[in-house]
């Protein structure tokens, strides 16, 4: 809500929801960590029981202390299936509501925003994987609103084209193909994929000023990485690539020097700052 009051309304009330969210993490923290687990409890009542979808979005928005994600990330695979995660201990329906797409979305948004890539499409692909398998029996072409703890469904009221199983369909473009929008309409974008061990990815996102279209190319063994991206004119963003200790990276086939006054190194990676228009970035390997 601040986000969009800064982009679209008043200050003023930005300023006190950033103070409400502010308040609410500090409560959270006050009332429901356990140190103990090294994550958050179910409730003040029930700090022992583990539950998925609290502590997915804690990571998703900063809330765990820093240093301390990794203990919430292993304590969440605790929870995990061969079909997914479960919700937690205490909280599957009877009637086979077990393992729920909703918080498995937002387990694996988390995932991604801690940088735990690998884990966060592991968890996607156990979760959804079967959901468009054309060779499994549930198969409808769509996302299905929950599973059982086999992986199937024995609800006869099961919805198998559910739009709230749809967080795939949002995280493979904002952090696997890597864009998103940084102010209203995309005026601002950001690019800036998390290839994990994948090796491409291609996409193309409708905004207010015209298509973004970027594509990626990754091979973990030699260290290159391929990017070219297609930004709307009357437009800025930030291009961020992943980088090593000996990597060369070229511009539109120059080197990346001459970008120095618009490029910072950031946290293994390279972000340059750049106006609409068309880039090929390459890195490599000296």
């Amino acid at each position: 809500m601040a986000w969009l009051e800064r982009s679209a309304g008043s200050t003023a009330l930005a300023d006190a929801d950033d103070a409400k969210a502010d308040a609410i993490k500090t409560a959270a923290m006050s009332k429901l960590w356990n140190p103990a687990v090294g994550a958050y409890g179910q409730s003040s009542s029930k700090p022992d029981v583990l539950v998925e979808d609290a502590n997915a979005l804690a990571l998703q928005y900063g809330f765990v202390p820093a240093g301390k994600e990794a203990g919430v990330l292993a304590a969440m695979k605790t929870l995990w299936t061969p079909y997914g995660a479960i919700m937690g201990p205490g909280l599957q329906d009877p009637t086979g509501h077990t393992i729920e797409p909703f918080a498995n979305g937002m387990e694996t948004a988390g995932r991604f925003a801690s940088g735990d890539t690998a884990g966060a499409l592991d968890l996607m692909r156990r979760t959804w994987g079967p959901m468009i398998d054309k060779k499994n029996p549930l198969y409808t072409g769509a996302f299905w609103e929950f599973k059982n703890s086999t992986g199937g469904v024995n609800r006869a009221t099961a919805s198998l084209a559910h739009g709230w199983a749809a967080s795939p369909s949002v995280q493979l473009t904002e952090q696997l193909l890597g864009v998103t929008a940084v102010s209203a309409g995309y005026q601002s974008w950001s690019i800036a994929p998390r290839p994990g061990t994948v090796r491409w990815a291609s996409g193309a996102v409708p905004t207010a000023y015209g298509t973004i279209k970027t594509e990626w190319t990754s091979d973990p063994k030699s260290g290159r990485f391929t990017l070219t991206a297609q930004t709307p004119a009357h437009t800025t963003g930030t291009i961020t690539v992943p980088v090593g200790r000996n990597s060369v990276i070229t511009v539109n086939g120059h080197a990346a020097k001459d970008f120095d006054s618009r490029a910072k190194t950031s946290g293994g990676s390279v972000v340059l700052a750049v106006p609409g228009g068309t880039y090929q970035i390459t890195v490599s390997q000296r």
